[in-house]
């Protein structure tokens, strides 16, 4: 018999959705809180309320006698909170027992009370429990749809707790339905929110579920990474409820890889904390699992006794799904050791359950195992009449398994996505660690070009993808919809605009170094001629380094939106030197005179990056634009409140016009200096926009053929 469905999940068996762990010590924490209220007070009933609650995993007696008391006094208190919070718990309690019809009955009037009180936490509560309740007989339709009413509830009041159990919970529905693609969805959206609170217990919880399903969807690999992932943080904290889960995930994992000795070791370990724990739905999965691996060994005797320990179990708790699965195991193991007549019963029961609660797979399974026994003992009219049963059964899963493979076609290319992403980011890395390898200069121009252009594709789709998934698990909500679409438009016109400058300022310069490399290769151009153009090159490279450091830096302030300063005490002669000495080269191929006057405690408080960029870009277009000859000067002037740091050229000048669009982006168009230089324009926005941040201010005059000053206003350092 293949029971590759039995990783099934069954963390709904506690109560507003938790991990029950550590309980002994929570227990007694609120019996300490107990005697520090007079038992006519309503803390007082608050606080057995909550001891009641801490016992239902431990002892579902327990949990009924606290919260009758706690009943009793809020009754007579007329504390209407106090006696919904014990009726919750009282069904709880009765839930825990198997008694679900009477649950069902307490819950709703804890509901009304609840409502008629305007407590919305205590409603999504209770409708959770419900609907909990619903799942666990089999009635998955009626579970989801409640469900999503508690869901809704928590989300209107941000019960972050409470959102995360109820997609966990909504998942496990759709898991039993075998909807897998829509119970990964609601598992993500749960764990995504688990993460953000930083609830070590639930997130594994999430991931022992995520593990589960991957296993159920045949993506082995995935169910185990995920499964280890769970395991590792319940072995922290101690959680032996949720080891329980991951256990059987790893174990279901290893026996579908052929390694049965290892699964029969996890079933067994998850057994035996089941056990401890008093977890019977654990009991009966690891039951089946054990039995399913002894089948596998033809030890159908040892299967058996397994299956019968599962039914008693499940027959004694009221759950049918297992009450199913056990009867068909049975059936099946008969059915293998021959006793044909033996095996019916059993499989008629399974049979009669699968049908009941609309599993079927195990319908099939049963129907095949009647058509042969009646066959082998002769009836044979009943024999083809579950033959034909099974024909159809298998025709109908055969088509749903069609249905659900395309639906995860979307979540497939979803998480082929991300992992195309990593492997783009570290490419992106090993490009960026490259760069400082001045030997290959050329070689490395031509690569960061192909890097920025993967960058920006990659920021491009991640921020689409980021808030595409952003609006599918969180937002959905008609303004939250129109913002994203804003945010994605701005993008765009971002990547369009950055291209449009690459592909504009970057073409003729790589296509000209393109060209040597190629006459070079043709043996057109010798080492000597090379080597006579080399500062050439050398002074072509500089410039496109700028270029690209002003489109990245350009590029990720207008993604980023607001940009983050770090101010320290910076002296500006030595940040001018610095820049100096990083232009003399190219200052003196065109024989320009770069001179000085700056007191040398002249100090700003300020980002040094951004006033490093800023200097940068005026001290380069001043170079730029002045012709082979001229000078430019950088002077500093105290203002009593601030700096004013002039540059000053004897270059071509500007119009006024050329001034009033000097840094507004939307006219970003690039220039050639007076000696062929390019530029992709965006120098003096990115530097105005960092000098703004920093509270200073950029101003500039000019005339045609006169020069030019640029003034930079600094806060005054320390």
């Amino acid at each position: 018999m293949n029971i590759k469905h039995l990783i099934l999940l069954f963390n709904f068996t506690c109560f507003f959705v938790n991990v029950a762990y550590s309980q002994q010590a929570k227990i007694d924490v609120a019996r300490k809180k107990i005697t520090q209220y007079p038992k006519q007070n309503e803390n007082w009933v608050d606080a057995i309320n909550e001891l009641a609650f801490y016992y239902h995993t431990v002892n579902a007696d327990s949990t009924m006698l606290f919260a009758n008391k706690a009943l009793a006094i809020a009754t007579k208190l007329n504390y209407k909170k106090g006696i919904a919070d014990a009726y919750k718990h009282i069904a709880i309690a009765h839930y825990v027992r198997s008694e679900g019809d009477t649950a069902i009955k307490i819950n709703q009037l804890a509901l009304k009370l609840y409502e008629d009180l305007g407590e919305k936490k205590g409603q999504g509560a209770i409708l959770n429990n419900i609907a909990i309740i619903y799942h666990s007989i089999g009635k998955y339709e009626e579970s989801i749809q409640i469900h999503q009413q508690a869901l809704q509830i928590r989300l209107a009041i941000g019960d972050s707790f409470g959102i995360g159990g109820s997609y966990n919970n909504i998942a496990n529905c759709y898991t039993d339905k075998g909807d897998y693609v829509m119970s990964l969805k609601n598992l993500f959206n749960g764990l995504m929110i688990r993460e953000q609170m930083q609830d070590t217990a639930a997130m594994a919880n999430s991931y022992a579920n995520i593990g589960g399903v991957y296993y159920l969807i045949k993506r082995y690999d995935d169910a185990y990474i995920n499964a280890i992932k769970a395991h590792d943080l319940q072995l922290i904290i101690g959680d032996k409820e949720g080891l329980i889960q991951s256990l059987i995930a790893i174990g279901g994992v290893l026996v579908d890889k052929g390694q049965y000795a290892k699964g029969f070791r996890n079933f067994t370990q998850s057994l035996k904390h089941a056990k401890e724990c008093g977890n019977v739905n654990g009991e009966i999965i690891s039951y089946i699992n054990l039995a399913e691996v002894y089948s596998h060994y033809l030890n159908y005797d040892s299967a058996m006794y397994l299956y019968h320990a599962a039914l008693n179990l499940a027959v004694k708790s009221g759950d049918l799904p297992n009450e199913a699965i056990s009867n068909v195991g049975l059936g099946k193991s008969f059915v293998l050791k021959g006793s044909y007549a033996k095996s019916i019963p059993f499989l008629e029961k399974g049979f009669k359950l699968a049908k009941e609660i609309g599993n079927r797979q195990f319908e099939f399974e049963a129907t095949k195992g009647l058509a042969l026994a009646y066959e082998k003992i002769g009836i044979l009219p009943r024999s083809l009449f579950f033959y034909k049963k099974s024909l159809a059964l298998k025709d109908s899963i055969f088509s749903e398994e069609n249905a659900r493979k395309m639906h995860e076609i979307g979540f497939n290319y979803m998480l082929e996505k991300k992992q195309n992403e990593i492997i783009l980011l570290e490419k992106d890395r090993s490009i960026q660690q490259a760069k400082s390898d001045w030997n290959r200069l050329l070689t490395l121009a031509l690569i960061i070009i192909i890097a920025v252009l993967i960058l920006f594709m990659y920021y491009i789709n991640f921020y689409r993808l980021e808030e595409v998934k952003a609006k599918e698990l969180i937002l959905k909500q008609k303004s939250e919809i129109e913002i994203q679409a804003a945010h994605l438009e701005e993008l765009n016109l971002l990547k369009n605009k950055t291209f449009s400058i690459l592909s504009h300022d970057l073409k003729n310069p790589i296509s000209s170094l393109t060209n040597v490399v190629e006459l070079m290769d043709e043996e057109v151009l010798s080492e000597a001629d090379f080597n006579k153009l080399r500062s050439s090159f050398r002074s072509q490279l500089k410039s496109l380094n700028i270029l690209l450091d002003n489109t990245l830096n350009w590029a990720k302030s207008q993604m980023n939106g607001e940009v983050k300063t770090i101010k320290v005490q910076v002296n500006i002669l030595q940040l001018v030197i610095q820049n100096f000495d990083l232009f003399k080269q190219f200052a003196d191929q065109k024989n320009i005179t770069l001179i000085h006057d700056i007191p040398q405690n002249h100090n700003s408080f300020i980002d040094q990056n951004h006033l490093d960029i800023a200097i940068r870009n005026i001290i380069y277009n001043a170079i730029k634009f002045t012709h082979p000859g001229g000078q430019v000067m950088v002077k500093s002037e105290d203002a009593n409140t601030c700096i004013n740091l002039k540059i000053v050229d004897t270059g071509i000048g500007m119009s006024s016009a050329q001034i009033s669009s000097l840094f507004i982006s939307d006219t970003v168009q690039g220039n050639f200096g007076t000696s062929g230089e390019n530029g992709a324009g965006i120098g003096l926005i990115l530097s105005n926009d960092f000098i703004t941040k920093n509270g200073g201010k950029l101003s500039v005059s000019s005339e045609i053929n006169s020069g030019t000053q640029f003034m930079i206003t600094l806060p005054k350092g320390v």
